[in-house]
């Protein structure tokens, strides 16, 4: 019984599994972080919009250990993955590091360039 109930808890993993929470927590951070810019240009305060950098690093922590599999054993992944078919799962494991880093570095440029970009507030 034991056993039936180890073997049942193996199951694959798709593109989506990978991708789901540091994706989630990117676009949290961001939005976060544009609804205080919204504020600001509204003459309010809003020096919380830099919390929006720890769920955009709490999914680069999320996704690195999926991004971490691909280096650790990178012949034997493929060997596993790859010779499915399964490209899309490939890159999703990069993806899962390199999306919130890419939104962290987003972030602090539209820090730096929000005054080229004027959003505008809408009533």
């Amino acid at each position: 019984m034991l056993n039936l109930l180890a073997q049942d808890s193996t199951q694959d993993f798709g593109m989506m599994d990978v991708l789901l929470w540091p994706v989630l927590l990117t676009a949290l951070g961001i939005g976060i972080f544009f609804f205080g810019l919204w504020l600001e240009r509204k003459g309010k305060r809003a020096p919380w919009k830099w919390a929006a950098v720890v769920p955009v690093l709490v999914g680069a922590y999320v996704g690195y250990p999926y991004a971490s599999i691909l280096y650790s054993d990178p012949e034997l992944y493929k060997a596993q993955h790859l010779a499915f078919g399964e490209k899309k799962l490939y890159a999703s494991h990069y993806g899962a590091l390199f999306i919130p880093i890419l939104g962290l570095i987003g972030l602090v440029l539209l820090h730096f360039f929000n005054h080229k970009i004027k959003l505008t507030p809408e009533d």
